[in-house]
């Protein structure tokens, strides 16, 4: 919940060095929205990944 809760991205790296769980979910979060091309290719292999 504090994850879904940060409002600024310096809350999310105070959390995310204090949390390895929470560290992950940012990094995946970051990478995701980096740009739509590779937010699309993510959500591609994530869906090939829940029907496997």
């Amino acid at each position: 919940m504090r994850f879904l809760g940060a409002k600024s991205r310096k809350e999310f790296e105070k959390m995310a060095k204090e949390d390895f769980y929470i560290d992950e979910a940012y990094e995946m979060l970051k990478h995701m929205s980096a740009d739509e091309k590779k937010r699309l290719e993510y959500e591609a292999r994530e869906k090939a990944w829940m029907k496997y």
